[in-house]
């Protein structure tokens, strides 16, 4: 399992087993880009051959991960007052959480029987819309504690690494 990017440095990155039974046989499900931060590379998400687990793999290095998504990193969303550029802002975040749902949608159905983990929720916009939308249950997880945002009293977080 390669990075399909030559301009990351190798070292950011590690492959993992399926977190759930520990296999390491997987197909690829899809390849994307962060969008949210501008960096560059395609990441890998797989689906384990044994238990159906969607993750990515290779996946950053646990002790990199604060320099990849710095203070500017947009999906912690601290700032919520743009100003004049308010309504767009928001406007262009749920654009977001609308394509990562149609993204899933393409290949899993969600509904009140689903359990969704999004493992780096940043604010939980998105697990907030798939609480909304499809009454899913859902928990997120990430290493920054955003627990104050209001997206958060819709489901449960927990602050730290997966």
């Amino acid at each position: 399992m390669t990075l399909t990017s030559t301009l990351l440095d190798p070292a950011i990155f590690e492959d993992v087993v399926c977190y759930y039974c520990g296999e390491t046989d997987c197909t690829e499900l899809v390849q994307a880009q962060d969008d949210l931060t501008g960096k560059p590379g395609d990441f890998r998400f797989v689906t384990c051959k044994t238990c159906g687990l969607a993750y990515q793999s290779p996946r950053i290095r646990v002790e990199r991960i604060p320099e990849w998504y710095d203070g500017e990193y947009i999906a912690h969303r601290k700032k919520t007052n743009w100003g004049v550029l308010t309504g767009f802002y928001n406007r262009a975040m749920e654009k977001h959480d609308r394509d990562k749902d149609r993204l899933v949608a393409r290949y899993i159905q969600l509904g009140p029987k689903s359990q969704v983990l999004d493992v780096g929720c940043g604010a939980g916009t998105f697990l907030g819309r798939l609480v909304e939308r499809y009454g899913s249950q859902a928990s997120g997880v990430d290493f920054k504690d955003l627990a104050h945002l209001p997206s958060f009293q819709r489901f449960r977080f927990h602050c730290g690494l997966f």
